[in-house]
């Protein structure tokens, strides 16, 4: 196992990508509460299964209430398993223009339509928000603690993530990811670029989004017979774009809430407090 199993947070996990087991291992360098991916059809010796954060990602919190860790937000998803999402409702409106005829009213002018302001309503159907996953084993780090904690010799960027409400002794928060789904870096990206929506501010959030529409009705012309006189009010044929935004509407991301930490430095003051 290497360091860049951490990095996988924005997978989903919800079941086995593999039929192989886990290598047994007596000691790594990893600290208890530690949570990783495997590849794997069992945790190794000294890891066991999260069972409770099966079918979640995980995002990380910097602040997780005593009890809290690990807790989750929105429905697991079950082996396969997508979800999407829909929007309830638009509202529009489109105003068919003023058209005025020769004739009495009433004498074959059935057809016409009545001018001023009609409404645009509807919704969305429910459809998968086709977000491309990959399902693995998650293990949490339950027995062989490594001393000295963090161990000699660990690479000292390494942001692990953990089912503690708080980090590890000698580790410290890793703030930038507070609240926010990990992404591997791009070629070219740099790394703690932040983007996206708002981050999560407390366990249990989700973000919501709109969708701008716009669209146009074509009104065809009909014909009236009338006799001389002056009528108005028929709405008038021609092209009537309308546009406007969806209701507001959350993608229900199903994920566990950890801690996600750094290795402390000789002398780090953000770890003075230890």
């Amino acid at each position: 196992m290497t360091a860049t199993t951490f990095w996988c947070a924005a997978l989903v996990l919800t079941g086995l990508a593999s039929p192989a087991a886990a290598a047994p291992v007596s000691e790594d360098a990893y600290p208890l509460g530690t949570v990783a991916f495997f590849n794997a059809q069992s945790c190794p010796t000294g890891w066991q299964t999260a069972s409770k954060q099966s079918g979640f990602t995980l995002v990380p919190f910097t602040s997780i209430p005593s009890g809290a860790q690990g807790s989750t937000t929105n429905a697991a998803l079950g082996s396969g398993q997508t979800f999407g999402h829909s929007h309830a409702s638009l509202l529009s409106s489109i105003t068919l223009r003023t058209n005025r005829y020769g004739g009495f009213s009433g004498h074959g002018d059935h057809s016409t339509s009545k001018s001023g302001t009609l409404p645009v309503n509807g919704g969305t159907d429910f459809d998968d928000a086709n977000i491309p996953y990959l399902q693995l084993l998650i293990c949490a780090k339950v027995a062989f603690q490594s001393l000295p904690n963090p161990p000699v010799g660990l690479p000292p960027n390494i942001a692990a993530q953990f089912l503690l409400d708080a980090c590890p002794g000698g580790w410290k928060p890793f703030a930038a990811s507070n609240g926010r789904f990990l992404v591997g870096l791009p070629a070219g990206g740099t790394p703690g670029t932040q983007f996206g929506g708002p981050a999560y501010t407390s366990i249990g959030a989700n973000n919501t989004h709109v969708h701008p529409f716009s669209g146009s009705f074509n009104v065809p012309s009909t014909s009236v017979a009338l006799a001389p006189c002056c009528n108005g009010s028929y709405g008038s044929a021609g092209a009537y774009p309308f546009q406007g935004i969806t209701s507001a509407a959350l993608i229900p991301v199903p994920y566990a809430a950890v801690s996600q930490c750094m290795p402390c430095a000789a002398n780090d003051p953000a770890c003075n407090s230890q």
